[in-house]
């Protein structure tokens, strides 16, 4: 049960998210770290025109939200901390038909499951796993700084590292938005480690009848990549995240990617995956 006046010893709204699918809002406790909340159940009338809203294509896209697993961020943190890759810890929350706590917003959130985790914006959200971090930087600022001086530095090695957890989850929307940068600095260097956020995305599952499959073509949303066992087309999970890859992989060679992959083969061993998916839900029968 979600009640706000007790988690994390009470947590206050400052204000309600921007998604045009999902409902969410943006919260912070008494000590100032920020939450956000999400709700797990999508509805994307919002992203067509009036004109289409009311034809089978708003019906189309409500169908294929399904392609992806709403619980699939639960999974994630297990799989992360194997592999030394910063995470959320995001929960799972119902909150009361009767719940008044959020106010004018009350009737959004009445009766609905949410899905809450920490967000990593200011020095205060600094938690566990980024010792000698000094606070966070968005990818707009970590980019400027970065192409304005040499004593800027991206952590490649640690990039690389979470670009290949996203590819094991199938996690293909990576864009630049979908990161925070952890900030550390010596008398001269300012280094960037990254941190995924997000996860939407991962084990998305869009298979099975004729729109799906004119959708997820080559010639027109080929980056809309099916998860499962066959990595053919890893070029697919990379689209969405092209740009950032560019200017943050540039450095590494052929032997530093097989050098991480191979080490994060043996961190990820069966006991490590079987634990992180027990993380799911029980299936809901009537």
């Amino acid at each position: 049960m979600f009640k706000l006046d007790s988690i994390y010893g009470g947590l206050k709204v400052t204000g309600k998210g921007g998604g045009f699918q999902t409902t969410s809002f943006k919260l912070q406790d008494s000590a100032g770290r920020k939450y956000a909340l999400r709700s797990l159940d999508k509805d994307p009338i919002h992203v067509v025109s009036p004109f289409w809203r009311g034809t089978f294509v708003a019906n189309v896209l409500r169908d294929q939200t399904a392609a992806a697993n709403p619980y699939g961020p639960l999974v994630v943190p297990h799989l992360a901390k194997a592999v030394g890759v910063p995470h959320t810890n995001p929960k799972l929350y119902y909150v009361p038909a009767s719940d008044t706590a959020f106010g004018i917003h009350k009737q959004a959130v009445q009766g609905k499951v949410f899905l809450l985790e920490e967000k990593y914006e200011n020095p205060v959200d600094l938690r566990g796993g980024f010792a000698g971090a000094i606070g966070f930087a968005d990818s707009d600022e970590v980019l400027s700084n970065r192409f304005a001086s040499n004593n800027y530095h991206i952590n490649q090695a640690a990039f690389a590292r979470a670009r290949l957890l996203d590819l094991l989850i199938g996690d293909w929307d990576r864009h630049k938005g979908q990161w925070e940068w952890a900030v550390s600095s010596n008398s001269s260097d300012t280094f960037y480690e990254p941190v995924p956020k997000d996860r939407d995305q991962v084990f998305f599952k869009m298979k099975g009848g004729l729109i799906p499959f004119i959708a997820t073509s080559k010639l027109l949303a080929r980056k809309l990549h099916t998860f499962d066992g066959d990595f053919s087309d890893v070029k697919a999970y990379m689209l969405n995240a092209a740009f950032i890859d560019q200017r943050f992989l540039n450095e590494l060679s052929k032997q530093d990617w097989q050098s991480i992959a191979k080490s994060m083969q043996q961190q990820l061993t069966d006991e490590v995956i079987e634990h992180a998916v027990q993380q799911l839900p029980l299936p809901f029968m009537r």
